[in-house]
């Protein structure tokens, strides 16, 4: 149900019988006029197509005329008036004089603004617009047009005048103004005064002359074309869209005004509010006259102040219970919210008034100056800003008229009490509030604002996992939509998220204009964001236009930290630890234990145990989950391998909603531990019992498997095969066939021949064989296949694994399966290949090579190939060398006793011999 909001009190006034009902047939629209005289109060209520106007009683009205257009049916019932209206049309209520003007528009209509006076007696013409002057011939506008512009229709926001027009001219723009972009000039007298303001997608101009225009010259063009205009009781309104990323400027000309559209924001000079007494003083250095208006979307009354040559405008907009300041890009622009307020104009300006008590409000805060850094931010809640006793006053009166409207029509007020009960700190109330209006009424469970300012409450609660519902697409398109989708990121990243501090840069100062119950919850993390994300000098900023709001001590300590004054840094936040205050205790004493160990006054150690004395200062939501955390890490960093592991189980286990990032965080604590040195570090009993305590964490998923890879290198390299054994064995049984199936058959192959298991090894490789391998996997498993079967005594089938490959791997594994068999012809010749592919034709020899040519110099003196010897003797004798290795290749090489000058060979011979088993030892690797 809507209700007339400046008649919300019981009708009074004086009473007057058998009052006349007179109607009138416009096009678009029907009129109803009540003549019941002046100071005669009433109530108007709607319920979906039925309206209901209600006099005092005493009135008794004539019998009904007609319906007039639009409306179904007018019945009269003594002071009462029921108007069944045709489905989609809307409303309009004015009262001129003695008389209450009801104008009933059409869904598909949009006639103009018929003056409320053209159908009453002529006495109450005059006495209903004083101000109004004859109306001018038809004047021109004046345009620049482009014909190669495309044409785009775009529908009228407000209606044209029916009145005939002279025809439009173009003619050039007047290149001697200073403004960029297209224009058009607007002719009117030098002493016109202008005024504007947005209103979504539509710029408002307001001129204090009433001038008939055409509008032809614009028709065609395409930064102009959805231009319209409307003449006003005392004035002209014309509504402009202009591209995105644009903005209207208007300039005063000897002949009238350009209007301009251009890519830089235009910069006025902000109105002075000033409360004088009990009215506000709007101060301006030229002002012009006041114009009184319909909202051009929701048809309230606006009383609008234009200026003449001086560009001011009222910055920040303000809200009280009985007008509301909005804010404007030129002049000045008061909705009444009651009947008697009233703006008129005075030597400084305009003044602001209401007869005869007063104006009820507060002084401009000490911030409202400084936050005009926010003019230039667009809104898109109506939530009120006003004082506590104000907005108590506000809540309570939304209350009683819900629950005087019929329930299909609470949803507004509900939506509208609910924003009071979010300015005076009440989130919680709010979203339940919020919710019932959503389950009752369909309408306002699909409304954008509903849904957003729903996510509001659920942010201000504390509860931002309840809050997607400022991610509604309907919402995006204000910088208050932004600022909130930015709250609600800062909320779920801890105040660190750089995103949210880039977009608090640009629409922080929004925070500021709130009540105290919205801003001093929000302002804190908008600071702490914005310092922490990165944007600390858009912080500072803004901290400076905070003026003294509580909560911002930490705020303070945070940007002493980013400026490099750690001392300064350290004193406020050990100040914050010793408080009273347990949310500023819980986030300063953890940042002071940060920075010392930034600075070097604590290891990780020492910083661990100081945080795990803090552990009861603040308990139960993510900020312990978080402390908790960074004393894991710290452990870790210190070496606590085990009791770091231990603060994450146990964390896991009290935080169940964030069970599953915590396990990742403890996986990869883990993976850490086997990926680095830190497992070597670690005795194999220590291994051994995290590796039984974290058990889960080497689930069965290939995601895994790398993990389990390394835990068995580091089992196997502490010499621990009992461990490591079935473990790769479960690996190679459940990986899929393929490469890395076949990969940990071969390791579990390898590690079971270390451990005089062949069969086992040959079991391994046969259990994970797989086709198209790799050609070095596949030459790694015949190769081990190849010693298996040699190591079991079945030599044939180990040459035989064998006969595929000829390269010097497999020259080296024929020899070692021969020498195994102590078949030494054999084992010589495969030595011998093997020689031929490995040892240099010149050179000096290392020991790889001595090792290969002592191996086939004692295969050649098993098998008594003495002229094998003697060649390998003659080839190598000059480039032996040295050592224990060149001495055994010489004694087996050396030549026979023939004569007794060998006698002295033979004592070097014997010398060497003694060498042999030295040599041997070092050969034994081999």
């Amino acid at each position: 149900m809507l209700i007339s909001p400046a008649l919300a009190s019981e009708p009074t006034g004086s009473v007057t019988a058998n009052v006349p009902i007179r109607v009138g047939h416009h096009t678009g629209f029907g009129r109803i006029v009540f003549d019941v005289g002046p100071d005669v109060r009433y109530h108007l209520s709607r319920d979906g197509d039925k309206i209901v106007v209600r006099f005092p009683d005493g009135i008794n009205f004539e019998s009904a005329p007609a319906a007039p257009a639009n409306v179904r049916t007018l019945h009269i019932r003594g002071n009462l008036a029921e108007i069944l209206v045709a489905p989609g049309a809307t409303t309009r209520e004015m009262r001129v004089a003695g008389h209450v003007v009801i104008d009933i528009i059409g869904r598909k209509s949009a006639p103009a603004v018929l003056p409320a006076t053209a159908i009453l007696p002529a006495t109450d013409r005059v006495a209903a617009s004083p101000k109004a002057v004859a109306s001018p011939e038809p004047s021109v506008i004046t345009a620049v047009t482009k014909a190669s512009e495309p044409q785009t229709a775009v529908p009228s926001p407000i209606p044209t005048p029916a009145s005939p027009h002279a025809a439009a001219e173009a003619q050039p723009p007047a290149t001697s103004l200073a403004i960029d972009g297209a224009a058009f000039t607007i002719p009117m007298g030098p002493r016109s005064g202008a005024a504007s303001f947005r209103q979504g997608k539509y710029v408002y101009v307001v001129f204090d002359e009433r001038r008939p225009i055409d509008l032809a010259a614009l028709s065609g063009n395409a930064m102009f074309g959805a231009t319209t205009v409307r003449e006003l009781e005392a004035g002209t309104l014309f509504a402009l869209r202009p591209p995105a990323g644009m903005a209207v400027a208007l300039t005063s000309v000897p002949r009238g005004w350009k209007v301009a559209f251009q890519t830089a924001a235009v910069v006025p000079r902000p109105v002075a509010v000033t409360v004088s007494g009990e009215q506000l003083l709007l101060g301006s250095e030229a002002p012009g006259a006041i114009v009184s208006m319909a909202d051009p979307d929701s048809a309230a009354t606006l009383l609008v102040g234009t200026v003449r040559n001086a560009p001011q405008a009222v910055l920040t907009g303000r809200r009280t219970p009985e007008f509301s300041l909005l804010p404007t890009l030129r002049g000045v622009v008061v909705e009444p919210l009651a009947d008697t307020v009233a703006l008129r104009v005075v030597s400084s300006g305009f003044m602001l008034s209401s007869d005869p008590a007063g104006l009820v409000m507060t002084p401009p805060s000490a911030t409202f100056g400084a936050m005009s850094a926010a003019m230039h931010l667009t809104r898109r809640f109506n939530i009120p800003a006003f004082s506590a006793a104000a907005l108590r006053t506000t809540l309570a009166r939304g209350v009683a008229d819900t629950a005087e409207t019929p329930p299909q029509a609470r949803g507004p007020k509900r939506r509208a009490t609910a924003s009071a009960m979010l300015a005076l700190g009440m989130p919680a109330e709010a979203e339940a509030l919020l919710r019932v209006a959503a389950e009752q009424d369909p309408r306002e469970a699909a409304s954008p604002d509903t849904i957003g300012l729903t996510a509001i409450t659920a942010m201000l609660a504390g509860r931002p996992d309840e809050a997607a519902g400022i991610a509604e697409p309907a919402l995006t398109g204000t910088d208050e939509t932004a600022f909130w989708r930015a709250v609600l990121l800062a909320m779920r990243e801890d105040g660190s998220s750089s995103a949210a501090a880039a977009a608090f840069a640009t629409n922080g100062a929004l925070a500021l204009p709130y009540s105290p119950g919205i801003r001093d919850r929000v302002l804190p993390l908008v600071l702490e964001t914005m310092i922490l994300g990165g944007e600390p000098a858009a912080a500072k900023r803004l901290l400076a236009l905070a003026n003294g709001a509580p909560g911002l001590g930490f705020a303070r300590a945070l940007l002493k930290q980013a400026d490099g004054d750690s001392a300064g840094a350290l004193a406020s936040l050990d100040v914050l630890s010793a408080g009273h205050d347990r949310l500023d205790r819980a986030r300063a004493a953890p940042r002071a234990i940060e920075v010392r160990l930034s600075e070097g006054q604590l290891d990780a150690g020492q910083a661990a145990e100081a945080l795990d004395k803090l552990r009861n200062v603040w308990r139960g939501d993510w900020r312990e989950l978080a402390l908790r955390e960074r004393i894991a890490d710290l452990r870790q960093r210190s070496g606590g391998w085990r009791p770091a592991l231990a603060e994450l189980r146990s964390a896991e286990a009290d935080f169940p909603k964030q069970a599953a990032a915590i396990h990742a965080h403890l996986s990869t604590m883990f993976a850490s531990l086997l990926e680095g040195e830190a497992a070597n570090a670690l005795t194999p009993l220590d291994l051994i019992a995290m590796v039984d305590e974290n058990a889960d964490l080497l689930r069965d998923t290939l995601e895994r498997a790398a993990m389990e890879e390394r835990l068995a290198d580091r089992l196997l390299a502490l010499d621990l095969p009992g461990r490591a054994g079935p473990l790769l064995q479960k690996l190679a049984g459940t990986a899929p066939a393929g490469e890395r199936k076949a990969g940990l058959g071969l390791r579990l192959a390898e590690l079971r021949l270390r451990e005089g298991d062949p069969a086992g090894a040959t079991a391994a490789l046969v259990a994970t064989d797989a086709s198209d391998l790799a050609p070095a996997l596949t030459e790694q498993r015949v190769l081990l296949a190849s010693a298996a079967h040699a190591r079991r005594g079945d030599i044939a089938a180990a040459i035989a694994d064998l006969a595929p490959l000829s390269n010097s791997a497999a020259d080296a594994a024929r020899a070692s399966v021969y020498e195994q068999a102590g078949d030494w012809p054999s084992a010589q010749q495969a030595l011998q290949a093997y020689a031929a592919k490995v040892v240099p034709d010149g050179g000096e020899l290392d020991d790889t090579h001595r090792r290969i040519l002592v191996r086939l110099a004692t295969a050649a003196a098993r098998a008594g190939d003495t002229a094998a010897l003697a060649a390998l003797r003659h080839k190598e004798a000059s480039r032996i060398g040295t050592g224990a290795l060149a001495d055994m290749l010489r004694l087996l090489t050396a030549d026979s006793l023939r004569a007794t000058d060998d006698v002295a060979r033979a004592r070097r011979e014997i010398g060497l011999a003694s060498a042999v088993p030295a040599g041997l030892a070092a050969f034994k690797p081999q």
